[in-house]
């Protein structure tokens, strides 16, 4: 009677660490989603700020360019 208590105990315990491997595996899909996402968002982050930076830049060269224009004219 004590081992089949023992072997119900151990097949009861072996049925929960299954299912808690499941979940594991299913946790690290969306984790791995939301990495590559974030990933994903910063290098968007990273493009647009140096977009904005070129186009400062090439927006103070125009600025300079009709400034000297001006005073050209002048």
């Amino acid at each position: 009677m004590e081992w089949e208590i023992a072997d119900d105990a151990s097949i009861t315990a072996k049925a929960y660490l299954e299912k808690v491997e499941n979940l594991a595996v299913d946790l690290i899909t969306p984790k791995e989603f939301l990495e590559a996402a974030h990933l994903k968002a910063k290098e968007h982050r990273v493009g647009a700020s140096m977009a904005r930076e070129q186009d400062t830049t090439n927006w103070e060269k125009e600025l300079k360019d009709v400034k000297e224009n001006l005073e050209r004219l002048n």
